[in-house]
């Protein structure tokens, strides 16, 4: 696959993204948690995307960070890393990934096993817990069978994944000005 191919799969694979059932239910999202002393807790209200969305969703953000994805974050960088220092793509594209991998560092406001959660590890469970592969699947269901866990969890998962999608926006507009000035002349 050429660079050009890459790129535009990028776009097209972001596009998918942008456009998806989650990006158009994420206005609003969030969580309501209710405990009655007498009752203890009441039926949590989440809104926004729906569990399948949500799935949806991450089938084709997985491909921005799954290695061995030709499209991913990681390998589009080695792209980006063969141009010249002092490139204007080069430098924006690696500050924008700095941001987003400290992002991805960065803790959550779940704490499980007295460990708070980064949005990294809570991701990568879901992902392999929940959606794909499954090898982390005990862990997962381990964390959302705690009531109210399971909507607190979800609501963190779509929060961290919006945030997510913004960076996405960042590396295709810097994507596509690139494949403009390299390819389209």
């Amino acid at each position: 696959m050429s660079e050009k191919e890459i790129f535009e799969l990028f776009d097209e694979k972001a596009q998918e993204l942008f456009k998806s059932n989650f990006s158009q239910n994420l206005a609003g999202s969030g969580v309501t948690i209710q405990f009655n002393k007498d009752k203890g807790f009441a039926p949590n209200l989440r809104k926004g995307p729906d569990y399948e969305s949500i799935k949806s969703f991450v089938i084709t953000f997985r491909n921005f960070i799954l290695d061995s994805d030709p499209i991913s974050i990681r390998n589009i960088a080695k792209i980006y890393d063969a141009l010249p220092d002092g490139n204007d793509f080069k430098e924006r594209f690696q500050n924008t990934r700095k941001k987003f991998n400290e992002y991805m560092d960065s803790l959550t406001i779940i704490e499980y096993n007295g460990d708070k959660l980064s949005n990294r590890k809570l991701i990568d469970t879901y992902i392999y817990g929940d959606v794909i592969h499954l090898k982390k699947h005990d862990e997962f269901k381990n964390w959302i069978s705690i009531n109210p866990m399971k909507d607190v969890i979800y609501n963190e998962i779509v929060r961290v994944l919006g945030i997510c999608r913004k960076y996405i926006y960042v590396f295709n507009e810097i994507n596509k000005e690139y494949l403009v000035t390299s390819w389209d002349r």
